[in-house]
């Protein structure tokens, strides 16, 4: 099993695959091109094969990957599971600091009207 990052770019293409007798007519014409030991036409379509590679289609897909879990996302989920599980948040800090700062006035309000 491979752990390796995926390509940054892949080349694809679709082959088919076909074949046929060399024609005489074929031979014919090019037996004086090839090299000596090729002299009769049967041995040129006996011993030889033209490959022509052609592409089935022009089409080009491009996949792009991107990032869909960004930092914001990591964030607000880790700080869903703490305040899930801590039952604590932001507000509840804040409202807990103004729960102490409004018993801490009242007291100090009730001990200067009481002297």
């Amino acid at each position: 099993m491979c752990h390796c990052y995926p390509a940054c770019k892949e080349t694809f293409y679709k082959a088919s695959l076909s074949s046929s007798i060399l024609s005489q007519f074929y031979a014919e014409d090019h037996i004086s091109m090839l090299p000596q030991g090729y002299g009769t036409v049967a041995d040129v379509t006996n011993n030889l094969m033209v490959i022509d590679i052609l592409f089935t289609t022009t089409q080009e897909v491009e996949i792009t990957e991107v990032v869909s879990y960004g930092w914001g996302n990591f964030l607000g989920d880790v700080g869903g599971v703490l305040g899930l599980f801590l039952g604590a948040s932001a507000f509840t800090l804040i409202e807990l600091i103004l729960f102490l700062v409004a018993i801490a006035w009242s007291t100090v309000k009730r001990l200067v009207t009481s002297k």
